[in-house]
Parts: structure tokens; sequence; C-alpha cells
């Protein structure tokens, strides 16, 4: 055990290029910052609120709920397990350079956030939606890159990513299987949401 945690600390070292402010790596690291911006729990949370509230028919309700559910899924599921595993962020972690974050969240390490909902996000889209092939090749890519993004900038170990892989897929498949919301449910939502904020 104690010959794998080294392993997944010195590859974490060696891939984590862009994890200090002042690094040669200039045009990766922003890459990287606006892909770790893309799967924030804080703007994806917001816009589906503002989207519900937003929504215009029962599809787009039933959707935009569903989404909603997924990231409180994610958010509680990832607080759960870093408040339980407790390991700390790798030692190259700018701990002032990260974006908004919760004490638990800044602390903690195991498992990524970022990479559970990026994947489970990436799943939910790939599911719902009849995307042609471009579109599809995209979201994968785009939710691998954000994954990828959290070892590049030193915030978290590879097996946190590899982990969070896992993770996001497992919620993803608990979502569709077991936690999906009917129409009816969702409009209720969308209705009260409305009555409150519109």
């Amino acid at each position: 055990m104690a010959t794998i945690l080294e392993l997944d600390t010195c590859a974490t070292k060696s891939l984590a290029v862009c994890a200090h402010p002042s690094t040669s790596w200039v045009a990766l690291r922003l890459a990287s910052r606006l892909l770790e911006f893309s799967f924030h729990g804080l703007p994806w949370i917001i816009f589906s609120c503002i989207g519900i509230v937003m929504a215009s028919n029962d599809k787009e309700t039933h959707l935009k709920v569903n989404f909603l559910l997924a990231l409180f899924l994610d958010l509680v599921v990832v607080v759960i397990i870093k408040s339980t595993v407790q390991r700390p962020r790798p030692q190259h972690n700018s701990p002032g350079d990260n974006m908004v974050t919760f004490d638990l969240d800044k602390r903690f390490s195991f498992p990524s956030g970022h990479t559970t909902r990026a994947i489970m996000c990436g799943c939910l889209l790939l599911h719902c939606f009849d995307l042609n092939l471009v579109y599809q090749y995209g979201v994968i890519c785009w939710a691998i890159s954000a994954s990828v993004s959290r070892i590049i900038l030193g915030r978290h170990y590879v097996s946190d990513v590899v982990a969070g892989a896992g993770i996001g897929f497992l919620q993803f498949y608990v979502m569709i299987h077991y936690l999906w919301l009917d129409k009816h449910y969702c409009w209720q939502f969308h209705t009260l949401t409305r009555s409150v904020f519109g």
C-alpha cells in the first residue's frame, strides 16, 4: 500500500507542471484554469436554478430539475467522502490560488470534486441530449480535460482524479436508474421556484 501511495505521489508531482503561478507553461496553465472554472460547482448550481425558473416547457423543466438534483447528489457524496478520508492536498498545491472553495474542500483532496462533477455531467449530457458525433467528442474531451487539469494544476493526486471519475460515473448511474424524477414532480418544483423568484 505504501508503495502505491509513493508511486501516486511521485506521478502527481511530475505531472503538476502548472502548480505554481510562475510556471513557464503559461498557456497550459491558463487553459487548465478555464477548465477548472468550467466545472466549479457554484456556477453549475446557480445556472441550473436560473434555468429552472426560466424553463418554458415540460421537457426543459424535467431535464434542468434533474440536473440540479444530480449536482446536489454530487455535493453530498463528495463532502461525505472528503470529511471521512481527510487526505491532505498535495504539498505543491498553492492554496491561495484556488477559486472560491469551502474550508473542507480547500484542505482535503480525495476525491476530486471537479472530476466527479465533470464525469457525471458529461455522462448526463450524452445521455439526455441527441448530440451529433462532433458534440459528443467535444463533451468527452471537455470532461476528461477538466479532470486531467486537476493534476496539472497540482490540486489533486492522480488517484484522487481516477477515483473521482469512477464516483462520477456511479453518480450518473444512480441518477438515471434510481433518482430520476418524473415530469410531474419537476413541474411542481418549477412552479414553486417561479412563485418564489419569478
